[in-house]
Protein backbone atom coordinates (compact mmCIF):
# COMPACT_ATOMS: atom_id res chain seq x y z
CA UNK A 1 0.00 0.00 0.00
CA UNK A 2 1.52 3.32 -1.05
CA UNK A 3 2.19 6.09 1.46
CA UNK A 4 -0.29 8.34 -0.44
CA UNK A 5 -3.05 5.71 -0.12
CA UNK A 6 -2.35 5.32 3.59
CA UNK A 7 -2.51 9.11 4.01
CA UNK A 8 -5.93 9.18 2.33
CA UNK A 9 -7.26 6.44 4.61
CA UNK A 10 -5.83 8.13 7.70
CA UNK A 11 -7.39 11.44 6.68
CA UNK A 12 -10.79 9.75 6.36
CA UNK A 13 -10.20 8.20 9.78
CA UNK A 14 -9.45 11.65 11.17
CA UNK A 15 -12.65 12.97 9.62
CA UNK A 16 -14.65 10.21 11.34
CA UNK A 17 -12.88 10.71 14.65
CA UNK A 18 -13.79 14.40 14.65
CA UNK A 19 -17.47 13.61 14.33
CA UNK A 20 -17.37 11.50 17.46
CA UNK A 21 -15.30 14.69 19.42
CA UNK A 22 -49.14 8.02 22.25
CA UNK A 23 -52.88 8.46 22.32
CA UNK A 24 -55.43 6.14 20.69
CA UNK A 25 -57.58 7.68 17.90
CA UNK A 26 -61.26 8.32 18.55
CA UNK A 27 -63.69 6.47 16.19
CA UNK A 28 -64.70 8.48 13.17
CA UNK A 29 -68.07 10.27 13.47
CA UNK A 30 -70.53 8.90 10.84
CA UNK A 31 -71.33 11.52 8.22
CA UNK A 32 -74.74 13.23 8.33
CA UNK A 33 -76.98 11.82 5.56
CA UNK A 34 -79.38 14.26 3.93
CA UNK A 35 -82.54 12.47 2.59
CA UNK A 36 -84.11 13.93 -0.58
CA UNK A 37 -87.56 15.60 -0.35
CA UNK A 38 -90.44 13.35 -1.49
CA UNK A 39 -92.76 15.22 -3.88
CA UNK A 40 -95.56 12.54 -3.66
CA UNK A 41 -97.08 10.31 -0.98
CA UNK A 42 -99.62 7.41 -0.91
CA UNK A 43 -102.56 9.67 0.18
CA UNK A 44 -102.11 11.92 -2.86
CA UNK A 45 -101.93 8.89 -5.15
CA UNK A 46 -105.23 7.52 -3.85
CA UNK A 47 -107.07 10.81 -4.66
CA UNK A 48 -105.46 11.81 -7.95
CA UNK A 49 -104.49 8.45 -9.34
CA UNK A 50 -100.94 9.67 -9.65
CA UNK A 51 -98.61 7.01 -8.40
CA UNK A 52 -96.53 8.03 -5.50
CA UNK A 53 -92.83 8.02 -6.00
CA UNK A 54 -91.09 5.11 -4.35
CA UNK A 55 -89.16 5.88 -1.19
CA UNK A 56 -85.53 6.73 -1.85
CA UNK A 57 -82.88 4.11 -1.42
CA UNK A 58 -81.21 4.65 1.93
CA UNK A 59 -77.71 5.98 1.66
CA UNK A 60 -74.91 4.38 3.69
CA UNK A 61 -74.75 5.82 7.16
CA UNK A 62 -71.04 5.55 7.57
CA UNK A 63 -67.94 4.77 5.56
CA UNK A 64 -64.84 3.14 7.01
CA UNK A 65 -62.01 5.61 7.51
CA UNK A 66 -58.37 5.10 8.30
CA UNK A 67 -57.42 5.84 11.87
CA UNK A 68 -54.94 8.71 12.25
CA UNK A 69 -51.52 7.85 13.67
CA UNK A 70 -51.16 7.92 17.45
CA UNK A 71 -50.35 11.31 18.92
CA UNK A 72 -46.85 11.19 20.44
CA UNK A 73 -46.56 11.93 24.13
CA UNK A 74 -43.71 13.93 25.61
CA UNK A 75 -42.20 14.24 29.09
CA UNK A 76 -42.09 17.50 30.97
CA UNK A 77 -39.80 20.18 29.58
CA UNK A 78 -36.36 19.73 31.20
CA UNK A 79 -35.17 22.53 33.45
CA UNK A 80 -31.70 24.00 32.74
CA UNK A 81 -29.91 22.05 35.47
CA UNK A 82 -31.18 18.76 34.01
CA UNK A 83 -29.86 19.30 30.49
CA UNK A 84 -26.14 18.56 30.92
CA UNK A 85 -26.62 15.36 33.01
CA UNK A 86 -29.15 14.11 30.45
CA UNK A 87 -26.76 14.67 27.53
CA UNK A 88 -23.78 13.14 29.35
CA UNK A 89 -25.82 10.07 30.32
CA UNK A 90 -26.89 9.57 26.68
CA UNK A 91 -23.28 9.53 25.46
CA UNK A 92 -22.18 7.26 28.31
CA UNK A 93 -24.97 4.77 27.61
CA UNK A 94 -23.70 4.43 24.04
CA UNK A 95 -20.54 2.78 25.33
CA UNK A 96 -22.61 -0.14 26.66
CA UNK A 97 -24.71 -0.72 23.51
CA UNK A 98 -24.15 -2.02 19.99
CA UNK A 99 -25.06 0.51 17.34
CA UNK A 100 -24.33 1.82 13.87
CA UNK A 101 -24.59 5.25 12.41
CA UNK A 102 -24.64 6.64 8.92
CA UNK A 103 -23.24 10.11 8.37
CA UNK A 104 -23.63 12.56 5.52
CA UNK A 105 -20.90 15.21 5.38
CA UNK A 106 -21.42 18.31 3.21
CA UNK A 107 -18.24 20.38 3.07
CA UNK A 108 -17.84 24.07 2.29
CA UNK A 109 -15.51 23.04 -0.53
CA UNK A 110 -18.47 21.39 -2.30
CA UNK A 111 -17.29 17.89 -1.54
CA UNK A 112 -19.63 15.34 0.03
CA UNK A 113 -18.66 12.25 2.01
CA UNK A 114 -20.56 9.41 3.64
CA UNK A 115 -19.50 7.13 6.46
CA UNK A 116 -20.91 3.99 8.03
CA UNK A 117 -19.66 3.48 11.60
CA UNK A 118 -20.49 0.36 13.64
CA UNK A 119 -19.63 -0.23 17.30
CA UNK A 120 -19.89 -3.35 19.45
CA UNK A 121 -18.86 -2.99 23.11
CA UNK A 122 -16.46 -2.89 24.62
CA UNK A 123 -13.87 -2.15 21.95
CA UNK A 124 -14.88 -3.28 18.46
CA UNK A 125 -15.73 -0.99 15.57
CA UNK A 126 -15.96 -0.96 11.78
CA UNK A 127 -15.81 2.09 9.50
CA UNK A 128 -16.64 2.22 5.81
CA UNK A 129 -15.84 5.60 4.24
CA UNK A 130 -17.45 6.62 0.96
CA UNK A 131 -18.37 2.99 0.34
CA UNK A 132 -14.73 2.12 -0.31
CA UNK A 133 -12.07 2.43 2.41
CA UNK A 134 -12.76 0.09 5.32
CA UNK A 135 -11.27 -0.01 8.81
CA UNK A 136 -11.86 -2.53 11.60
CA UNK A 137 -10.69 -2.12 15.18
CA UNK A 138 -10.64 -4.94 17.72
CA UNK A 139 -9.04 -4.93 21.17
CA UNK A 140 -6.77 -1.98 20.46
CA UNK A 141 -5.58 -3.16 17.04
CA UNK A 142 -6.56 -1.52 13.76
CA UNK A 143 -6.92 -3.26 10.40
CA UNK A 144 -7.09 -1.47 7.03
CA UNK A 145 -8.61 -2.79 3.81
CA UNK A 146 -7.66 -1.71 0.32
CA UNK A 147 -9.12 -3.65 -2.56
CA UNK A 148 -9.61 -7.14 -1.15
CA UNK A 149 -6.52 -7.24 1.06
CA UNK A 150 -6.41 -6.56 4.80
CA UNK A 151 -3.35 -5.39 6.67
CA UNK A 152 -2.71 -4.63 10.33
CA UNK A 153 -2.00 -0.94 10.87
CA UNK A 154 0.20 0.90 13.31
CA UNK A 155 -2.54 3.52 13.75
CA UNK A 156 -3.54 3.54 17.46
CA UNK A 157 -7.18 2.60 18.08
CA UNK A 158 -7.54 5.58 20.44
CA UNK A 159 -7.09 7.92 17.47
CA UNK A 160 -10.39 6.65 16.04
CA UNK A 161 -12.60 6.04 19.05
CA UNK A 162 -11.81 7.56 22.42
CA UNK A 163 -13.09 5.57 25.43
CA UNK A 164 -12.75 8.66 27.65
CA UNK A 165 -14.66 10.96 25.34
CA UNK A 166 -17.87 11.14 27.38
CA UNK A 167 -15.87 11.81 30.55
CA UNK A 168 -14.32 14.94 29.00
CA UNK A 169 -17.43 16.09 27.18
CA UNK A 170 -18.48 18.33 30.07
CA UNK A 171 -15.35 20.43 29.58
CA UNK A 172 -15.85 20.82 25.83
CA UNK A 173 -19.47 21.96 25.51
CA UNK A 174 -21.16 25.23 26.46
CA UNK A 175 -24.28 27.31 25.78
CA UNK A 176 -26.54 24.33 26.33
CA UNK A 177 -30.23 24.84 25.75
CA UNK A 178 -33.40 22.81 25.25
CA UNK A 179 -34.63 23.46 21.70
CA UNK A 180 -38.04 21.77 21.92
CA UNK A 181 -39.85 18.53 21.14
CA UNK A 182 -39.86 16.82 17.75
CA UNK A 183 -40.53 13.39 16.27
CA UNK A 184 -38.24 11.19 14.20
CA UNK A 185 -40.12 8.46 12.29
CA UNK A 186 -43.03 9.00 14.69
CA UNK A 187 -40.85 8.59 17.81
CA UNK A 188 -40.93 11.52 20.29
CA UNK A 189 -37.60 13.27 20.81
CA UNK A 190 -36.11 15.94 23.03
CA UNK A 191 -33.90 18.30 21.04
CA UNK A 192 -30.90 20.09 22.51
CA UNK A 193 -28.35 22.54 21.12
CA UNK A 194 -24.86 23.42 22.32
CA UNK A 195 -21.46 24.70 21.25
CA UNK A 196 -18.48 22.34 21.13
CA UNK A 197 -14.83 23.34 21.29
CA UNK A 198 -12.00 20.94 20.45
CA UNK A 199 -8.67 20.60 18.71
CA UNK A 200 -7.90 19.31 15.26
CA UNK A 201 -4.20 18.63 15.35
CA UNK A 202 -2.73 21.66 17.11
CA UNK A 203 -5.50 24.03 16.03
CA UNK A 204 -8.53 25.08 18.07
CA UNK A 205 -11.91 24.47 16.41
CA UNK A 206 -15.58 24.79 17.31
CA UNK A 207 -18.98 23.70 16.06
CA UNK A 208 -22.68 24.15 16.72
CA UNK A 209 -24.40 20.88 17.56
CA UNK A 210 -28.08 19.90 17.50
CA UNK A 211 -28.87 16.66 19.33
CA UNK A 212 -31.99 14.47 19.27
CA UNK A 213 -32.48 12.20 22.35
CA UNK A 214 -35.35 9.72 22.62
CA UNK A 215 -38.03 10.84 25.10
CA UNK A 216 -38.59 7.21 26.17
CA UNK A 217 -35.29 5.39 25.66
CA UNK A 218 -33.01 8.41 26.45
CA UNK A 219 -30.65 7.37 23.61
CA UNK A 220 -29.07 9.56 20.95
CA UNK A 221 -30.87 9.17 17.60
CA UNK A 222 -29.51 12.03 15.51
CA UNK A 223 -26.76 14.65 15.62
CA UNK A 224 -26.26 17.57 13.25
CA UNK A 225 -22.88 19.30 13.54
CA UNK A 226 -22.09 22.59 11.83
CA UNK A 227 -18.41 23.44 12.22
CA UNK A 228 -14.81 22.62 11.41
CA UNK A 229 -13.74 19.07 10.52
CA UNK A 230 -10.60 17.45 9.20
CA UNK A 231 -10.82 16.94 5.44
CA UNK A 232 -8.63 15.39 2.78
CA UNK A 233 -6.55 17.55 0.44
CA UNK A 234 -6.54 15.41 -2.71
CA UNK A 235 -3.56 17.25 -4.14
CA UNK A 236 -1.25 16.25 -1.29
CA UNK A 237 -3.12 13.29 0.25
CA UNK A 238 -2.93 14.97 3.66
CA UNK A 239 -5.58 16.25 6.08
CA UNK A 240 -6.76 19.85 6.22
CA UNK A 241 -9.43 21.73 8.18
CA UNK A 242 -12.64 22.92 6.55
CA UNK A 243 -16.19 23.98 7.40
CA UNK A 244 -18.83 21.26 7.02
CA UNK A 245 -22.34 20.27 8.03
CA UNK A 246 -22.54 16.67 9.19
CA UNK A 247 -25.75 14.72 9.81
CA UNK A 248 -25.42 11.52 11.84
CA UNK A 249 -28.31 9.05 12.25
CA UNK A 250 -28.10 6.21 14.79
CA UNK A 251 -29.58 2.71 14.79
CA UNK A 252 -29.25 0.42 17.83
CA UNK A 253 -28.73 -3.27 17.06
CA UNK A 254 -27.99 -5.73 19.89
CA UNK A 255 -27.21 -8.46 17.33
CA UNK A 256 -24.34 -6.48 15.78
CA UNK A 257 -21.04 -8.38 15.74
CA UNK A 258 -17.60 -7.28 14.50
CA UNK A 259 -14.81 -9.80 13.93
CA UNK A 260 -11.10 -9.56 13.17
CA UNK A 261 -10.67 -9.72 9.40
CA UNK A 262 -8.70 -12.54 7.81
CA UNK A 263 -5.15 -11.43 7.07
CA UNK A 264 -3.10 -12.78 4.13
Amino acid sequence: MSRRSINKILALIALTAGLLSACRAQPATPPVVLQPTRPGNPAVAAVTGTPAEPPPTPLPTGMPTASPPPTPTYPATPVPEEILPLILAAFQDQQQLAWRYSSDIQMATGEAHSTLFEFAPPDRYRIVSDGASEVVGVAGKVYLKQGEAWTESAVPASSIIDPGFSGRLEQTISDLRFAGFETLSGVPMLVFEYTSTYKIGVNDASSQTRLWIGADDHLIHRIVIDGVVAALDHRSGTAMNTEAVTTITYEYDPSLQIEIPALP
